[in-house]
């Protein structure tokens, strides 16, 4: 079945009525839910918060989550506007008025668009964050160091991406009607350099590396992944990069050949077996081609909406569909790429939302699986204890909504990992100190990063050097 201008704005509207009452109904159920475990603190837990600074933390996730409601109805109301409410018409009209019909037109109406988008969310969103932040007492220091920061990153991030804009443009526009594809192969190159290039080369860039020198822990380490069919080929400490939000430890490197990478925050508080458990969740995502998955399931997710653009660059009704008039942005025989990607800027987070469960799905199943692997390697007693030290953010509460969550996070929080993996020892009667098997190694011979188990800074790092 052909699909039609009506049928689009009936997608269009169902989505995006959706989208606004989904957001209302897990905004309450999360409040809800942090409000009601206010008093309760989980058991791995104990000893770090207590039950006041739980309730407090309950009331700063509800204005939390409040605080992104206003940004949600803020991004439908922009939506609407920029379709239906004829923005984007106007828009394109004012540009090709100006520069006439073709490229720089389009560029006009994207650089424009990016502009407008970043208006309504930069600004409001800060403010609405600083200001529940403010009242909390929640790094109040900082805020105009951020503030500062944030429009430094957004005014060069949105100065960078003007040029890049004009050159895919002519690019796209010397493709033709094929132009999606180059998108897609663009697309590739991101996944590309985000998934593997960027981990083996971006992470040293600039960076000041620091050798382990604890003979006994590299020997841990170096005999651990050799069980695993793997050889490390240095074994380093570094600060965490800020756009690193997950990470405490990588395997860097290709194919059997890794750089061990432990981040600073996780040396500081982690003992030689906690970090060796870490050490194995990233063993179990490259055992189990997690990076294949998720990268393959990214890009044939990416080819589907390349192939939905470049379909409405040659009909009408796609313009149509979404509110847009054919008679400024639609003309035959032209790549349209700049006007097609104007409206899925304005549209597609929208239409596409019902989706974000699916591939959060993904995420956690992964992580979930990784951590698993973790533990049978080296215990879930010491995996549960590096996920409990690492966690920071107290001021949140430590019961999310899950349903929440998934439409929010893509890894599970803290205390939905501990509780899989306390589950997994119930049912596997597993001893949370003993792996389920050693292979062909065993942490047991090595006697001095055993005792680095009970003497937190046992391993340091020393001798700081460049690259």
């Amino acid at each position: 079945m052909a699909l039609t201008a009506h049928t689009l704005e009936i997608l269009f509207y169902s989505t995006l009525a959706f989208f606004v009452l989904a957001e209302c109904f897990l905004t309450a159920l999360h409040s809800h839910k942090a409000d009601a475990k206010a008093g309760e603190i989980p058991e791995d837990f104990a000893g770090r918060t207590s039950e006041a600074a739980q309730r407090r933390a309950a009331n700063y996730t509800g204005e939390v989550a409040q605080a992104e409601l206003l940004l949600v109805f803020a991004g439908a109301l922009f939506a609407w506007l920029m379709t239906y409410g004829q923005g984007l018409t106007v828009l394109a009209a004012a540009s090709t008025a100006i520069l006439g019909p073709g490229q720089a037109a389009q560029w006009l109406t994207l650089a424009v668009l990016l502009l407008l988008a970043l208006i309504v969310e930069f600004p409001l969103g800060w403010y609405m964050r600083q200001r529940v932040k403010k009242s909390y007492g929640v790094k109040r220091s900082v805020a105009k160091r951020a503030l500062l920061r944030g429009i430094r990153e957004t005014v060069a991030g949105y100065l960078a991406a003007l040029p890049l804009i004009a050159l895919s443009l002519t690019v796209f526009d010397f493709a033709g009607d094929y132009w999606w594809l180059l998108l897609w192969v663009a697309w590739l190159l991101y996944l590309f350099w985000r998934r593997q290039l960027g981990i083996v080369y971006g992470l040293f860039r600039h960076r000041r590396i620091r050798p382990v020198r604890d003979e006994s822990f590299r020997a841990m380490v170096r005999d651990f992944l050799a069980s695993e069919g793997f050889t490390m080929t240095d074994l380093v400490v570094t600060n965490r990069p800020r756009l690193w939000k997950h990470s405490h430890v990588v395997l860097a490197g290709w194919g059997k050949r890794r750089r061990v990478v432990i981040f600073s925050h996780a040396m500081q508080v982690l003992t030689p077996t906690e970090i060796l458990a870490l050490i194995a969740h990233d063993v179990g995502h490259i055992r189990h081609r997690h990076t294949l998955l998720r990268t393959t399931v990214l890009a044939l997710w990416g080819l589907a909406l390349a192939a939905f653009a470049g379909w409405g660059s040659t009909h009408g009704v796609f313009f149509e569909g979404f509110g847009v008039s054919r008679h400024v942005t639609f003309h035959t025989g032209a790549a349209n790429a700049g006007w097609v990607l104007a409206v899925a800027i304005a549209t597609f987070p929208i239409i596409f939302y019902p989706f974000t469960p699916l591939r959060n799905l993904l995420a956690r199943a992964l992580q979930y699986d990784a951590d698993l692997y973790g533990a049978r390697l080296v215990g879930a007693g010491p995996m549960i204890r590096a996920l409990v030290k690492l966690h920071r953010d107290y001021s949140s509460s430590l019961w999310p909504s899950h349903l929440y969550s998934l439409f929010h996070y893509s890894r599970p929080h803290v205390t939905m990992r501990v509780a899989r993996l306390r589950k997994y020892l119930k049912d596997s009667g597993q001893d949370p100190e003993q792996p389920v098997v050693y292979s062909n190694f065993d942490r047991r011979k090595y006697a001095a990063a055993s005792i680095g188990d009970q003497h937190r800074g046992e391993i340091s790092p020393q001798s700081p050097s460049t690259r």
